[in-house]
């Protein structure tokens, strides 16, 4: 069976990719010991080449960074991808308690045509196909999801990736609810007076930071206290309305 054979695939590269991340990680603590010896040395000899030393090896260090980060992309792709291929979602979740049929004919559970269908990596994906098994589909419906599945079906590596990707994203029904209710509350009203305040007082006291910098004008330094000071009071009336955008925003993640 095809996904199988991506199973044992994946498990490899996994495997493999996660010993080179180890071996990276290794790699990046010897550099930051030998960084702090080549700083001690440095700091006792005064010898230009401990200075040259330290200085490469921040420099591979930095490097190493880089692909430290694609390296753990990877991983967590292909752990993504195997676990697509090993773990199928069955929609227990979606089976209704008032419609008999989708027990008699295995919509949902395990060795259920949604286990077989199921190729979703989000929760509203998720819950579209349940719909979708649930409900009747007019003719145009049919032949247009016939058509996609035709453009995709040997477009299986593509699929794949798609899949692994979404499912990197760890959605869930609580977190697609959250983002509902967040998008249903209302903006914090603001009047005109304090929105051309928000956008004019910044610019007056970048302006005066700057003029006292090309001229040196001492007496400018009142100015940019007051300037600043202002600020700081209209950032404090609107403070209560920006943590509760915060703690709104939060509630999403």
């Amino acid at each position: 069976m095809i996904y199988t054979q991506l199973k044992e695939k994946y498990a490899a590269e996994l495997a493999k990719t996660i010993g080179t991340f180890n071996l990276i990680s290794v790699f990046r603590l010897g550099l930051v010991v030998f960084f702090l010896l080549a700083v001690y040395f440095y700091t006792s000899t005064v010898s230009a080449l401990w200075l040259i030393s330290g200085l490469a090896a921040a420099l591979i260090f930095a490097v190493l960074i880089y692909f430290h980060e694609k390296i753990k992309h990877k991983r967590d792709l292909l752990a993504a991808l195997l676990k697509i291929n090993k773990d199928f979602e069955n929609g227990k979740e979606f089976s209704p308690e008032n419609q008999p049929y989708a027990y008699d004919i295995d919509i949902f559970g395990d060795y259920s045509l949604y286990q077989h269908l199921c190729r979703c990596g989000t929760y509203p994906g998720k819950k579209r196909l349940s719909e979708v098994l649930l409900n009747r589909l007019s003719d145009e419906e049919i032949l247009e999801n016939q058509k996609a599945a035709a453009e995709l079906k040997d477009k299986l590596e593509f699929r794949q990736k798609l899949l692994a990707v979404a499912s990197m994203k760890k959605d869930s029904k609580k977190l697609y609810e959250d983002i509902l209710k967040w998008i249903e509350i209302p903006n914090p009203a603001y009047s005109p007076v304090l929105r051309i305040l928000s956008y004019l007082t910044p610019a007056v006291l970048f302006v005066l930071i700057t003029a006292y910098f090309i001229t040196w004008n001492i007496q400018l330094t009142n100015f940019i206290t007051y300037v600043f000071l202002l600020n700081l009071g209209i950032l404090y009336t609107q403070l209560k309305k920006i943590q509760q955008q915060i703690l709104n925003a939060d509630r999403v993640k």
